[in-house]
């Protein structure tokens, strides 16, 4: 028995998320049920060697003894070891950040044996290979090869895939992330990205979000490349941005650069910048055809997943083209994603869950995140919201094309009317020119303010 970041994955199921459905948990992490049960006879077995009592063979004694645990999290992460995906995650990062590594060491900061290290090596150039990068051997130890569009494209993966993923992660498979970047003020940067997504009306989520930190964690460096404030006018811009985008979008990014730390991005990777955007903005996404007919080809099984009958190609396509494209970004990095928990103050709708498991017979990463908001999106495409709010409803990181279905739901169901939609980072003007006297969300972030209630609500249901 080792411990390791699926173990902590499944504690935070059943003590954190109240889920303890061993099916379910299987269908989140594409495992067994067996898998499961053999992961909580471990939690359990390492709950009793710290306490010293016989180990429980009832499951269900299992689950409660977790739940009643003190100092579970601690307990396992003191225990914690790298799975063999992990170990290889670190691997490749740190040849993407140091282009050469010495083996030896490598293999000493892992805990493993010279041998199981080549096993990996031999894994990790199937990796490097499928990103048009390959391995060459030194007198010291082994280099990385290929261009630095590749590498800079491969690095943003892994960042992507670590900021997902963080939380359960090794502390040493952590540290070499964190040690990489060199931003600071990173509650700035996320108050600027979500300035860019407003100025911009780019559809908000918590992807995009990972998209652009993940882009300035990689690009933003101490070198002496050209910086984009080295632009100084508009016209300028405009030679080296996409030809595809309105002027006037385009005159807000410019201006949005000027200000914030997006001048420090390098002139040469401008083009990154944009392909976010418009992997984010489906007004300015250009489909090429394989991905539109894939998109269309799954329609009908999509909407026999639920009881909405969409009418236009053309809405279908937007609202699917974002979570198809983060399913098969999911795919290709392997990524654990969890977000739908860690957004959500919520308790698991049968319907999201259907279509959750439904979804995956189509594409295998396709998470429970991604299955809510495109149920929401396809809900809000078959029928018209009425408009009648009264009071205030706040929201992060739910996306603002499903905002009103779900406060619309919160209304219904609970007898409220909201007077507006207020981001959480538009609250605090907000609030110096009107009056509040309670707020509403359904996901889970601090909000302390005297004279002023707030409510958290599970995440939508619509039976």
């Amino acid at each position: 028995m080792y411990i390791n970041s699926r173990h902590l994955r499944i504690v935070k199921m059943i003590v954190k998320y109240k889920i303890t459905d061993l099916e379910i948990i299987a269908e989140i992490f594409n495992i067994s049920v067996s898998a499961v049960t053999t992961y909580i006879k471990d939690i359990g077995s390492l709950i009793a060697e710290d306490e010293n009592i016989k180990p429980l063979k009832k499951l269900d004694k299992i689950i409660e003894l977790i739940k009643k645990k003190k100092g579970l999290v601690y307990l396992l992460k003191s225990n914690q070891e790298f799975r063999k995906k992990e170990k290889i995650d670190y691997l490749i990062f740190i040849l993407l950040t140091k282009k050469e590594i010495h083996l030896n060491d490598i293999a000493d900061n892992l805990g493993i044996t010279r041998r199981i290290l080549n096993y990996h090596l031999t894994d990790i150039k199937e990796i490097l290979k499928a990103k048009n990068l390959s391995l060459e051997s030194t007198t010291k130890g082994i280099k990385l090869i290929g261009e630095d569009s590749n590498i800079k494209r491969m690095l943003f993966g892994y960042f992507y895939k670590f900021l997902i993923e963080r939380h359960e992660l090794p502390k040493s498979l952590r540290k070499i992330y964190i040690d990489y970047i060199e931003l600071t003020s990173i509650n700035k940067i996320l108050k600027d990205i979500y300035k860019l997504n407003k100025i911009t009306k780019t559809p908000h989520s918590h992807y995009s979000y990972i998209s652009y930190f993940s882009f300035l964690a990689i690009h933003i460096r101490k070198d002496p490349s050209p910086k984009m404030e080295s632009i100084k006018t508009f016209s300028d811009f405009l030679k080296i941005a996409p030809s595809d985008i309105d002027c006037e979008t385009l005159k807000k990014i410019y201006h949005f650069f000027k200000e914030t730390i997006f001048n420090q991005i390098p002139v040469n990777h401008l083009y990154d910048f944009f392909f976010i955007f418009q992997k984010s903005h489906t007004e300015y996404y250009k489909y090429d055809e394989d991905m539109s007919n894939l998109i269309l080809s799954y329609k009908s099984q999509v909407q026999n997943f639920t009881s909405f009958k969409i009418s236009s190609d053309i809405e279908y396509i937007h609202l699917a083209t974002q979570w198809f494209t983060f399913a098969f970004f999911k795919e290709l990095y392997n990524i654990t994603d969890l977000t739908f928990f860690e957004m959500s103050n919520m308790t698991l709708d049968t319907n999201i869950v259907k279509f959750f498991i439904n979804m995956k017979t189509i594409l295998p990463k396709f998470g429970l995140y991604e299955s809510a908001l495109f149920y929401l999106g396809l809900s809000k495409l078959s029928k018209t919201i009425p408009d009648n709010n009264e009071n205030i409803f706040i929201y992060k990181s739910i996306p603002d094309y499903i905002i009103t279905e779900v406060k619309n739901y919160i209304e219904k169901s609970y007898s409220l009317k909201f007077k507006e939609i207020i981001n959480i980072y538009d609250l605090p003007d907000y609030l110096k020119e009107n009056k509040v006297d309670c707020v509403v969300a359904v996901e889970s972030f601090k909000f302390n303010k005297e004279n002023i209630k707030m409510l958290k609500f599970p995440f939508p249901s619509l039976n």
